[in-house]
């Protein structure tokens, strides 16, 4: 797999022929990703009814992002970031993996992924799950950042060691917390976390998926179709099972080829 063909294809389906490595070009691309790559649990849905073998989707920037050009799937936490990092760094920002912590599940660690950019002497985090739309500038320790927006609020909190973001997820008004660490993340501890999640997923035995939109975001989740509005509200509505396929295809630009061999959901899998 040729590195730089794929990153530049990704640019190029992305509608980016050029883009300057500063603040305005930083947020071009972040804007960009944000609409068109999904976060999804497409491919490891078909992952886990093919038993769980071989390396998890995602494994690889390249692997990711050459999914995302054959079939339009993004991934969860760890793909992503993989993905995304691997294009910005090729774009020639200075960009690192970070690890995290999700704190709806705080006994699992790291179980997060994201990539935090230097520019400019500040940290920036464009974070490939919770898309925040723009990047994110993170205050430096003793310090607190309020970003009041009706789509995409958030808050965070400087400390020594990590970040405490606070933000609300697509499909809920609830407002979720995440640690995330200041170092950059050692690459063995980065795939063992990965990798753990062969077993252990929110994503493993639902169909899941969200992007943002030009108005607000779109997220699919348990035979539901949920859209935040631009004055962030919110609206549910159900999909048919035989208006699945159709829905993610329209909604989300999954390949017919990859939604028509998903399997169903587990019953018991809760709409995240």
């Amino acid at each position: 797999m040729n590195s730089k063909l794929v990153r530049e294809q990704v640019l190029r389906r992305l509608g980016l022929d050029t883009v300057s490595t500063d603040a305005d070009g930083l947020q071009t691309v972040y804007r960009h990703w944000c609409r068109r790559v999904p976060f999804d649990s497409l491919r490891k849905r078909l992952f886990q009814a093919d038993g769980a073998r071989g390396e998890v989707p995602g494994w690889t920037a390249d692997e990711f992002l050459d999914g995302w050009l054959s079939d339009g799937t993004g991934g969860s936490c760890w793909s992503t970031s993989l993905g995304l990092h691997g294009l910005l760094t090729h774009i020639g920002f200075e960009a690192r993996l970070v690890e995290g912590v999700m704190l709806t599940d705080p006994d699992t660690r790291p179980n997060h992924g994201s990539v935090v950019v230097r520019l400019g002497g500040r940290e920036w985090l464009v974070d490939s799950s919770m898309l925040f739309d723009d990047p994110l500038l993170l205050p430096r320790p003793g310090r607190t950042l309020e970003r009041e927006h009706p789509v995409h609020p958030v808050s965070v909190v400087g400390r020594d060691v990590d970040w405490v973001v606070t933000w609300r997820p697509a499909h809920a008004d609830v407002r979720v917390a995440c640690e995330l660490g200041r170092a950059e993340a050692v690459r063995e501890s980065w795939d063992r976390a990965h990798d753990f999640t062969r077993g252990y997923s929110l994503f493993n035995q639902t169909i899941y998926a969200r992007r943002n939109t030009d108005d607000g975001i779109i997220a699919f989740g348990r035979r539901k179709l949920v859209e935040r509005a631009a004055d962030g509200s919110l609206h549910r509505r159900d999909v048919a099972p035989g208006d699945v396929a159709t829905t993610l295809i329209e909604h989300f630009g999954f390949s017919e080829r990859i939604v028509s061999s998903l399997p169903a959901d587990d019953s018991g899998a809760a709409f995240l």
